[in-house]
């Protein structure tokens, strides 16, 4: 079906429509030919940015964060979400940076401290790693993936005893929820209907659960949005440093499985 080229509501509720079939790429087209008509249309930058992120091209889905955050830079979706795609390019710094700015925004943000905490262990900071990890306990005793996240740091630090029990504990809480790595990038919005004036859609918080992998863990990002009323990201934007469902295996290095940052996977 041909449609009308230049129309970025008709480009953008097509692309939203392909990214919900898992058709990134025709997805990322039509974003971009959105994007082309109008640049500031935030909902196509940010469904832009999480086609990107599922075709693993996370410098771009990071360009893409980082375009919507000129138009609005105290947004803590985005933030989350460009948080999780640098991570997963191995921006570690500046993707504690992100997780700072969201934690100063909302300084309970479980997610965000989370996935900061992923980061300061990648980056070998892991003072600071236990702290974020700590604080989330302090703001939720029940995350499993927490306890189990400064486990794995205690156990690399040679810290057997408080490893043993943080292993234990989230072992315990797991019979109650399951520790997994769902997206914490948050949604794009969804699709346009205003030819004129699109909208853009926030995108809901992403979780911060996390799933066990090899070795240090990796960031979350959050799902991307949905289509859009025409006119970010926890929660971890929101932990793989995005997350995607399923276990996500890192590199080895100390002997021990730490969990991963991955993006959120809610819509926006």
């Amino acid at each position: 079906m041909e449609l009308e080229s230049g129309n970025p509501v008709f480009r953008y509720n097509r692309g939203y429509f392909h990214r919900n079939a898992g058709a990134f790429e025709q997805a990322a087209d039509d974003f971009r030919a959105c994007l082309a008509a109008d640049p500031a249309n935030l909902s196509a930058l940010s469904n832009l940015g999480y086609a990107c992120r599922k075709l693993g091209q996370f410098p771009d889905a990071a360009a893409c964060y980082s375009r919507a955050l000129r138009i609005e830079p105290s947004n803590v979706k985005l933030l989350n979400n460009r948080a999780y795609a640098l991570a997963k390019a191995g921006r570690y710094d500046l993707a504690v940076k992100d997780y700072s700015c969201v934690v100063d925004l909302e300084t309970h943000n479980s997610h965000a401290l989370h996935n900061r905490g992923l980061c300061y262990d990648k980056l070998g900071q892991f003072d600071r790693a236990i702290g974020d990890f700590t604080r989330v306990l302090e703001l939720d005793s029940t995350n499993a993936s927490a306890f189990f996240s400064r486990g794995a740091v205690h156990d690399a630090l040679g810290a057997y005893d408080k490893a043993l029990l943080d292993y234990t504990q989230a072992l315990k809480l797991d019979k109650e929820q399951v520790i997994d790595s769902a997206d914490d990038e948050a949604e794009p919005p969804g699709p346009a209907s205003d030819p004129h004036h699109p909208p853009p859609h926030p995108a809901p918080p992403a979780g911060a659960h996390r799933h066990a992998a090899p070795r240090p863990p990796v960031a979350r990002p959050a799902a991307a949005p949905g289509p859009a009323a025409l006119a970010s990201s926890s929660s971890s934007v929101a932990s793989s440093l995005g997350r995607s469902r399923g276990p996500a295996p890192i590199a080895a290095g100390r002997g021990r499985a730490s969990a991963s940052l991955h993006g959120s996977g809610r819509r926006r």
